[in-house]
């Protein structure tokens, strides 16, 4: 993004903030009005009316191609309603990148609730001076409203502040609803959280949920809306992601089946609970339906509490270079990774040899025939790759962990060794009693350190031996800044002098263990 793509919020002040680009009108709205805990990595679009939208960046995608996305564990295992928020997959990969890098796709959200003054003065075109009423999150509104203003603000956006904007390889992004995915990922903290807490029922709260949410009781909101921003966000900066209002989804609802969603679409989705929720029920993973339309006044359904917030997003197939860059990612998944030697050689893999034998036929049956075979083909080998390319990230993930146990019991040898040779100088009347308890830990410590360094050696050998040093290469990147978004920071380094000795025990066939443990124990 250019620097002109976003303004940064500076404070908390009530002073006007000034406007987010040289082409866009100048933001005059009291920044405690739509941005009450503005934060210095915020990202700032203007409104009508002199009025401002807070967003926060997602990211999304880790080190590879346009095709690389991240496949995430949503719903929960406790549902109790299993066939609205059973455990499912996803997959998510923003559609935003800095200077055309696949490996910085994220997406922006709305940092609050759309607001009552924001709403209006993009539908409304009311301009009065926001104030407390107006900070408010817009409800009442239907799937047909949220997606209209959508509409209305890119196009206000596009016709007076166009390079607020970011640009997606030339072409300016636009706004509108987020999906499930994009939004339970968002809510449940993305990579700013770990594995663990990304699973659980609701996103890390130090404290009590009434810090972090509103909900239906006599500590919270009792069925009244609240102000945006009162409360302290989740971990990637997203206020009211839980309660409040609910938050309307871009795609209807589908039922979930173990590991899927249901074929059957059904009506409109909104997500994160609001001041009508009891607390037990406000998670990550419950989702509420409801029909499009009111039936009893034949008008779109409108429901109370319920608002939306937005994201800012980009078409995928922007220009020429891009669709042919996807279009080479997605022969080399479909295809496993197969390459030939030469340009000029024969298909670089299975699936082409038979389409291209396909091409080739004069019978229009067998055509068919090999060409669904060749699509079955691509099939598999996408779904293998990912399997592949998930083994390796545990395999890395592992040898960091046990590199860390060793690093650990490495220390404690030392430490016993220190208290064994001050207890031998010791002239008390415990003294030998002390030294053989010592003697004895040091006696497990040497146990464990030689289990270790067994399973170090054998993991170190196996992930040689079982994977292509360029898959390994890749991976690493990809599991090192996994381990840097959640503060891991040695582990990253640990893993990254995992891959390393993967490298050379490789090339070199094997080598001496011993210097390669003397290599982790100097890290």
């Amino acid at each position: 993004m250019s620097a002109a793509a976003a303004l940064v919020a500076t404070g908390l002040g009530e002073s006007p903030a000034p406007a987010a680009a040289a082409d866009a009108p100048a933001i005059e709205w009291p920044e405690g009005m739509w941005n009450p805990k503005a934060a210095d990595d915020d990202v700032i679009l203007p409104m009508p009316c002199g009025g401002a939208m807070a967003f926060r960046k997602v990211p999304t995608t880790l080190p590879g191609n346009w095709l690389t996305d991240d496949r995430v564990r949503l719903g929960s295992p406790q549902a109790e309603v299993a066939f609205a928020s059973y455990l499912n997959r996803g997959h998510v990969a923003g559609s935003l990148s800095e200077n055309n890098d696949p490996a910085t796709r994220h997406l922006l959200i709305g940092k609050y609730e759309v607001t009552t003054d924001q709403y209006n003065a993009v539908i409304g075109g009311e301009c009065g001076r926001p104030n407390m009423m107006g900070r408010l999150p817009k409800d009442g509104v239907s799937w047909f409203d949220a997606v209209h203003f959508g509409r209305a603000y890119t196009e206000w956006l596009l016709q007076n502040a166009r390079e607020s904007l970011p640009h997606e390889d030339g072409d300016p992004a636009f706004i509108r609803l987020p999906t499930e995915t994009e939004w339970e990922f968002a809510a449940r903290g993305g990579r700013a959280v770990t594995e663990d807490d990304f699973m659980a029922p609701r996103f890390p709260m130090d404290g009590d949920i009434s810090r972090w949410a509103w909900f239906q009781g006599s500590s919270s909101c009792q069925g009244h809306l609240q102000p945006v921003g009162v409360l302290e966000p989740n971990p990637l900066g997203l206020h009211d992601i839980l309660g409040n209002v609910e938050e309307i989804m871009l795609e209807p609802f589908r039922m979930v089946r173990v590991q899927r969603h249901h074929g059957q679409v059904g009506g409109m989705v909104s997500r994160g609970g609001s001041c009508l929720t009891d607390r037990s029920m406000l998670t990550t993973a419950s989702r509420t339906e409801s029909n499009y339309f009111n039936p009893r006044t034949g008008q779109a359904r409108t429901p109370e509490m319920t608002g939306f917030r937005v994201v800012v997003a980009a078409p995928v197939q922007v220009s020429h270079e891009r669709i042919a860059e996807l279009r080479e990612d997605w022969e080399s998944l479909s295809d496993g990774g197969a390459r030939a030697a030469a340009a000029d050689a024969a298909p670089r893999g299975p699936a082409e040899a038979l389409e291209a034998a396909a091409g080739a036929t004069s019978d229009v049956e067998a055509e068919q025939v090999m060409r669904d075979i060749a699509a079955a083909i691509r099939e598999d080998a996408s779904d293998r790759a990912d399997v592949e390319r998930r083994a390796v990230q545990a395999a890395i993930q592992s040898g960091a962990l046990i590199i860390r146990q060793y690093r650990d019991e490495l220390r404690r040898m030392e430490n016993i060794e220190k208290i064994i040779a001050i207890r031998r100088e010791s002239t008390g009347t415990n003294a030998e009693a002390q030294i053989a308890e010592a003697e004895q830990t040091r006696h497990y410590i040497r146990q464990r350190l030689k289990i270790t360094q067994s399973v170090y050696t054998t993991v170190l050998g196996q992930t040689a031996e079982d994977y292509p040093v360029a898959l390994l290469a890749d991976q690493s990147a990809i599991v090192g800044q996994r381990l840097r978004d959640v503060g891991a920071e040695s582990m990253a380094g640990f893993a990254q002098a995992f891959v390393g000795q993967v490298e050379r025990w490789a090339g070199d066939g094997g080598g001496d263990i011993e210097a390669y443990l003397e290599e982790l124990g100097e890290l």
